[in-house]
């Protein structure tokens, strides 16, 4: 069993290893879109990644290089979720996320980190982990996917 995986659900109450309950949404009907989904990271293959899991799962993906763009792309868009790397030249993701709130409101609550460094954070940044989904770099497929549909779970894809 995988994290966000219902305890004794069999494979037709899932889809693409989630369970139906953990959508992101329901299939869009017309005029209505997909939710949204930001990547935020330095590093290319770990946002191509990151990105194309969250298609699977049903998202329209926006990506940032960085914590500016990514402020630029809360500024101009609902997210239903967010994932930020933590240690990023420029706007770091903790920087990103306290930013967040004054652009567009409860984005914080969006927020999903992710950092190859866990071990490397200081006090203030290990007490903001600590209250957070976080995906530690590497992480494998069904990680993502269930940090991601329990972070859903708990605040829901919302609206714009």
């Amino acid at each position: 069993m995988f994290p966000g995986q219902v305890e004794g659900a069999d494979r037709s109450e899932t889809l693409r290893g989630l369970p139906m309950d953990a959508r992101a949404s329901t299939p869009p009907t017309a005029g209505q879109g997909l939710p949204k989904a930001l990547m935020v990271d330095d590093e290319p293959a770990i946002r191509d990644l990151y990105s194309e899991v969250l298609k699977q799962m049903g998202f329209q993906v926006d990506v940032a290089e960085n914590g500016a763009q990514g402020l630029d792309r809360i500024r101009d868009s609902f997210y239903s979720v967010i994932i930020s790397d933590l240690k990023m030249p420029d706007v770091t993701g903790f920087e990103l996320w306290e930013r967040s709130e004054s652009v567009r409101a409860g984005s914080s609550r969006r927020f999903i980190f992710t950092t190859g460094f866990l071990e490397f954070l200081d006090t203030k940044e290990y007490d903001l982990v600590a209250g957070k989904p976080c995906i530690v770099k590497p992480a494998k497929i069904e990680e993502i996917q269930g940090v991601v549909a329990g972070l859903i779970r708990e605040i829901g894809s919302g609206t714009a």
